[in-house]
């Protein structure tokens, strides 16, 4: 490996990884940075095994990305992309990226991690051997996506409520963080969805969702101009506020 920061996979696009437009849903795309991200942690000899010794296992504390208003489709080849931008004691940071085989990039991301403690659930130091290999230069300190006011039933557009399934808990016994996504965007609307395309977003995790909570979405949409709108997204569980986002929005030309 020339560069052991960055590393590349070639990925077929799979039907079940794609909405009705037939273009990757934003929840699939964020999973398939994550499996790019543990294919090259597992190549630099530092995966999920490497953490289990240490009794922990890497988080996602936030997303911010942009997708191109050209997208790919079920059964291209693509390429996941992703470099260990720098790390500290209790933080990394990662790029994402999937592009076409000549490079052209549908999607770019920064994700935001940390070293949690499975037993305590609470960040710890990062052990150097999850990190060392990557040869990461330091970072002096974290950009993270800036609180919105939280919204009410009152202040909301629209809410709905969804169940915590048993299959929507990972290995870290939480749920997975692709499934907000799917939660914040679904009360959006079929006719919404259909007619705009999905070019900026971030996100911010904030307390972990378990099996069997009930979460409840909330969003406000503000539209800006007539091509475009932003949404304000929120899960909570009960009164506490999990998870922050914002989507910037564009009409689709046809």
């Amino acid at each position: 490996m020339e560069n052991p920061q960055e590393y590349t996979i070639r990925h077929h696009l799979a039907y079940y990884e794609c909405d009705q437009s037939s273009h990757p849903s934003l929840s699939m795309l964020v999973a398939m940075a994550v499996l790019v991200s543990e294919r090259h942690a597992e190549e630099m000899g530092c995966g999920r095994a490497a953490g289990l010794k240490h009794n922990g296992a890497w988080i996602i504390l936030s997303y911010e990305g942009q997708l191109s208003a050209e997208q790919p489709v079920f059964g291209d080849e693509i390429i996941l992309g992703t470099k260990m931008v720098g790390v500290n004691r209790f933080f990394a940071q990662r790029e994402f990226w999937l592009a076409d085989l000549a490079g052209h990039r549908f999607a770019t991301m920064t994700g935001q991690l940390s070293f949690v403690d499975l037993t305590k659930r609470r960040i710890q130091a990062i052990p150097d051997e999850l990190v060392a290999p990557f040869h990461a230069p330091k970072l002096k300190g974290l950009t993270r996506p800036r609180n919105q006011e939280e919204l009410t039933k009152e202040t909301a557009d629209r809410q709905a409520g969804y169940q915590v399934r048993y299959f929507d808990i990972d290995g870290n016994h939480h749920v997975n963080n692709t499934r907000y996504f799917d939660w914040m965007l679904d009360p959006l609307g079929a006719d919404f969805l259909n007619r705009h395309q999905l070019r900026r977003f971030n996100i911010s995790y904030k307390n972990e969702v378990r099996y069997p909570d009930q979460v409840i979405s909330r969003y406000k949409l503000q539209t800006s101009s007539k091509d475009e709108a932003k949404s304000m997204n929120q899960i909570f569980v009960g009164d506490k506020l999990c998870a922050d986002a914002s989507f910037l929005w564009q009409k689709r030309e046809n």
